[in-house]
C-alpha cells in the first residue's frame, strides 16, 4: 500500500480525514488530518458512553420532578392576566419587560398566555419588579 499523499509504500496505514476526505496515509503526513476511528473503536466508545450514562443514573442524587414541583409554592390561577397586566400598566412592551428581568422575549408571552410557568427565580424577579404577588 502507498501513502495517498507523499506515494511513499507503508506497511501501516494511518485513516485520516483531510479536507471532508478519508485517505489512508503515513506516519510523516498523518498529522495533515484528523485520526478517523475505526468501527471497533467507535463500538467501544459507544459501550464506555452507555456504561457511564447508566452509572450516572443509578449514583444521582438529583431530586425527582415531582419532589421539586411539591417545594414550590403555588402560583395563583390566574397569574398570567396578573403580569400582563402590571407591564401594561407600566407601559412596557414584553421585550423590554424581558429585558429588564433578564429572560428571553418568547418566555414573557408564554407566561401571559399562561402557556408556560415562570420558574421560582422569575416568579421572584416579576413580583420584585411590579411590586405584585403571583402565588395563591
Amino acid at each position: 500500500m502507498h501513502c495517498e499523499i507523499c506515494g511513499k509504500k507503508i506497511d501501516n496505514a494511518v485513516r485520516v480525514e483531510i479536507d471532508g476526505s478519508e485517505m489512508n496515509v503515513c506516519q510523516q503526513c498523518k498529522s495533515l488530518g484528523t485520526r478517523v476511528k475505526s468501527e471497533k473503536e467507535k463500538k467501544a466508545e459507544q459501550k464506555k458512553k452507555q456504561r457511564t450514562t447508566v452509572a450516572k443514573k443509578k449514583t444521582s442524587k438529583s431530586k425527582s420532578r415531582e419532589s421539586i414541583y411539591d417545594e414550590m409554592e403555588e402560583l395563583s390561577g390566574d397569574y398570567s392576566q396578573k403580569i400582563r397586566a402590571a407591564r401594561e400598566e407600566s407601559d412596557l412592551t414584553q421585550e423590554k419587560l424581558a429585558k429588564e428581568i433578564n429572560v428571553k422575549k418568547s418566555l414573557i408571552g408564554k407566561f401571559e398566555r399562561g402557556e408556560k410557568l415562570p420558574e421560582e427565580e422569575v416568579v421572584k424577579k416579576l413580583e420584585d419588579y411590579f411590586d405584585i404577588d403571583l402565588k395563591d
